[in-house]
């Protein structure tokens, strides 16, 4: 028992990383087993997400939600 070491205390960051790598992981093996599929956006949505982003850049403060 000596040997072993504790277990690194992670930052929240690191911790958000962590999490973040096993979705993406979960991701991938959902796609392989073919539970989930990913398609290309159409051209409308494209361009829907073309004009919020352009949106974004007039005015980056988000509006107040009540």
């Amino acid at each position: 028992m000596a040997d072993e070491e504790a277990p690194k205390k992670l930052s929240p960051a690191e911790r958000q990383q962590l999490k973040r790598e096993e979705k993406l992981q979960d991701i991938k093996e959902q796609i392989s087993a073919g539970d989930l599929t990913v398609r290309k956006p159409t051209k409308k949505e494209l361009d829907e997400w073309k004009k919020r982003a352009a949106e974004r850049e007039k005015n980056p403060k988000p509006k107040k939600r009540r």
